[in-house]
């Protein structure tokens, strides 16, 4: 398990967009190995993509904590308000793509 800040020093990170229904944004970093969510998490906010029970390779839905099938975790700069309060488990994601290919 890495801290953000540790991620961020060694560009451990890949950039990420992830498409939500009504054509939502959200993009941030993808850390492949599990973060530290309780030190040096740089003023940053994490959430967790998950992947289905039937393609580990696609993310499926993007959650405040995965345990069972985490896909990785997106390290954004500020809250993602459709996952703010007890009442918004998750958004699913429709469309995605790594934004350092070509």
């Amino acid at each position: 398990m890495k801290t953000v800040k540790e991620l961020l020093q060694t560009a451990g990170c890949r950039p990420m967009t992830l498409v939500f229904e009504g054509d939502q944004k959200v993009s941030g970093l993808l850390s492949e190995v599990r973060v530290d969510r309780e030190k040096d998490i740089e003023g940053k906010f994490l959430y967790d993509i998950r992947h289905s029970d039937n393609d580990w390779c696609d993310p499926a839905t993007l959650e405040k904590k995965v345990i069972v099938n985490w896909f990785g975790t997106l390290i954004v700069d500020k809250p993602i308000q459709a996952l703010e309060g007890p009442d918004r488990p998750y958004k699913e994601i429709v469309d995605w793509s790594y934004d350092d290919e070509y």
